[in-house]
């Protein structure tokens, strides 16, 4: 008798489980499938961040600019050079000296307050990519390894039955 495909794979059902939960762990492991930049279906991890560090780029130009008209020339190279965490303890550190100084400050600490919680979110995301891809992998393995042994039972030759004296 002919099985159908239904029939052929609700008999085999672990090792469809088993694929499927393997194909999971390789889709929700952002290392495996190197998504640095994200594919389209990862957008909603990778995407408020590219967002956050525009903003950021915005606010770090703008705020450089305004330094130009109160800092030293000196002072102002320095601050350029900074990168964001330097920059903002520097400005946090000049934020008493002037009212244009706290204006400054908390204009780039409005682009650096999104970047630092897209950063946290980014860094979240993976984590939970990978644990979520460890436990998919390990559950599949175990589906395998059920349809494994019950393969191995299926195949072992039964023994005879006994014979009654």
């Amino acid at each position: 008798m002919t099985q159908t495909i239904g029939q052929k794979l609700l008999k085999n059902v672990d090792f469809v489980a088993a694929g499927l939960c393997l194909t999971f762990a390789v889709a929700a492991t952002p290392a495996l499938m190197n998504n640095e930049r994200g594919a389209y279906w990862m957008k909603p991890y990778y995407g408020s961040y590219e967002n956050a560090q525009t903003i950021y780029a915005d606010a770090r130009s703008e705020t450089l600019n305004r330094l130009e008209t109160v800092l030293p020339a000196n002072q102002h190279a320095t601050a350029s050079e900074m990168d964001k965490d330097a920059l903002n303890r520097f400005l946090f550190e000049k934020r008493g000296e002037s009212t244009e100084m706290r204006q400054i400050s908390d204009l780039h600490w409005q682009g650096v307050t999104p970047l630092r919680h897209a950063e946290q979110r980014r860094e979240l995301n993976k984590t939970f990519g990978m644990a979520s891809g460890v436990a998919f992998a390990l559950l599949g393995a175990g589906f395998a390894a059920g349809g494994v042994a019950r393969l191995r039972r299926q195949s072992k030759p039964k023994k005879p039955a006994a014979k009654p004296h």
